[in-house]
């Protein structure tokens, strides 16, 4: 597992669509916002 994550918010899908074409070419995971934990992000490196 990658210590890289992106997270993401979007009303309208816009920005869901770009946060996933990052993920892909980062190879990491992709996390929704107000689905996140502690748990999952703790170790991870963030990108905004």
């Amino acid at each position: 597992m990658s210590n890289t994550v992106v997270l993401y918010q979007s009303k309208y899908g816009s920005t869901k669509k770009y946060a996933e074409w990052l993920a892909e070419e980062l190879s990491c995971d992709l996390i929704e916002t107000k689905k996140a934990s502690i748990e999952q992000i703790q170790n991870m490196m963030l990108l905004s």
